[in-house]
């Protein structure tokens, strides 16, 4: 270090030319990693412009710091404005389905077995216990389903007209605004990191983006109330 500066320990005094700096850039915890990306791209045009060096050799680092660890303009950030809380989500799956079925269909999940191997980069301790329960909550992306075909308003549940139109949060369709599922499936084994299931319905290559082990304490309390067209439509899915 040098005046208060890092560099590279490969930089020579009086080299033609201009020596690239190292930047560490803090910003608030709710930046997505595309605004993060985008704010290193416009940090190293600026840099590389101002100071006359090669862009490609600037190093440029980014750390999320959370609420009241940050001073913005000479005031400490306290976190976003409840408008905006969420705005930005990045979820990064934690493993992807291995599945015989490879067509988003509607019905005969009841015998699919399939698996996925969460990333190993989580700690193998992760699952540890999970063994004891019968059945998992499987939380994933719905890869399959083009963004274009999400629907805002209400529809036909199946595009069945003989069936009533209902809201999308008043059924459970594949053209979800976040396109995210929700399954509850049968656990048959627990191999390492690796979850042998029954009756997930997600198509191979799906990504997991969590994994709970059903609690019946978890169930619904009370009488459970629901359409007649369910029942027609559900009568051949598992």
């Amino acid at each position: 270090m040098e005046d208060g500066c890092f560099h590279r320990g490969d930089w020579v005094s009086g080299s033609p030319e201009p020596p690239a700096p190292i930047v560490l850039i803090l910003c608030k915890e709710t930046y997505s990693r595309e605004m993060i990306g985008t704010l290193l791209e416009l940090v190293q045009d600026f840099l590389a412009r101002a100071l006359g060096c090669d862009r490609s050799k600037i190093y440029a680092a980014v750390q999320r710091i959370p609420p009241a660890e940050l001073l913005i303009r000479g005031s400490i950030w306290t976190g976003p404005p409840e408008s905006e809380a969420g705005r930005d989500i990045a979820l990064q799956p934690i493993g992807i389905v291995r599945s015989p079925r490879v067509k988003p269909e509607d019905d005969d999940w009841g015998g699919v077995v399939s698996s996925f191997e969460i990333d190993d980069r989580v700690p193998a301790d992760r699952v540890r216990g999970l063994g004891e329960f019968s059945h998992l909550e499987v939380v994933f992306f719905l890869h399959r389903g083009p963004p274009e075909k999400i629907r805002i308003g209400a529809r036909h549940p199946r595009n069945d007209p003989a069936l009533p139109s209902v809201g999308m949060f008043a059924q459970r369709a594949k053209g979800r605004p976040n396109r995210l599922g929700v399954s509850r499936c049968r656990l048959l084994a627990v191999e390492g990191l690796v979850l042998t299931v029954e009756g997930l319905d997600a198509v191979d290559r799906t990504p997991v983006l969590d994994v709970k082990p059903y609690m019946t304490a978890f169930g619904p309390r009370g009488e459970v109330r629901e359409p007649e067209w369910v029942h027609e439509i559900m009568a051949r899915y598992y």
